[in-house]
């Protein structure tokens, strides 16, 4: 099945950032996004993914958590509204998230192992929905978002987090 890209309807325009990352099919993205991701942390300590860029910013390793956490919460929407679920749903602050995700107590490898993980159940969950079921909208964050827009956003979001640490924290892995 082709998903097409979401109408800029089926979003808030805040998303458009995240699901024009997706270049082609969105689970061939998905794959190369996390390979990619593997590829630059592999070889990383925790000293290393411990580290901020600045004293208020993330480190990798609550990007990682948060990433995780992300693709959680976009697909918990996408089951509620390809399950015909119209229970408007809250929104989601970030920040109070990673502050108590605990993700630096944790190690890489254990952060990357349960990412591994929640991506390949997403992967599993997106590739069982019909053609009819991606289309079908529901309300989050106040907006009215698609089954297939929470799949876009759910890819780019990685993508978007994968080009961060590149260029905040490449220099930390050499």
């Amino acid at each position: 099945m082709t998903i097409s890209l979401p109408l800029p309807e089926e979003y808030l325009p805040y998303y458009g950032t995240y699901i024009h990352r997706v270049a082609g099919d969105p689970f061939a993205f998905m794959a190369q996004t996390h390979a990619a991701l593997h590829a630059l942390l592999d070889g990383l300590s925790d000293a290393q993914a411990s580290a901020r860029p600045a004293p208020n910013e993330w480190n990798i390793k609550e990007i990682i958590g948060h990433v995780c956490d992300g693709e959680r919460l976009f697909g918990y929407r996408a089951m509620r509204f390809a399950r015909n679920d119209m229970t408007p749903l809250a929104g989601m602050e970030p920040d109070p998230w990673v502050a108590n995700g605990e993700f630096s107590t944790r190690t890489l490898a254990d952060l990357l192992t349960e990412f591994d993980a929640v991506r390949a159940a997403t992967i599993s969950m997106f590739r069982s929905f019909s053609e009819e079921v991606m289309v079908r909208r529901g309300q989050a964050s106040s907006a009215i978002v698609s089954v297939r827009a929470l799949l876009y956003i759910t890819a780019g979001h990685e993508d978007h987090h994968l080009a961060s640490i590149r260029a905040e924290y490449l220099g930390a892995k050499s």
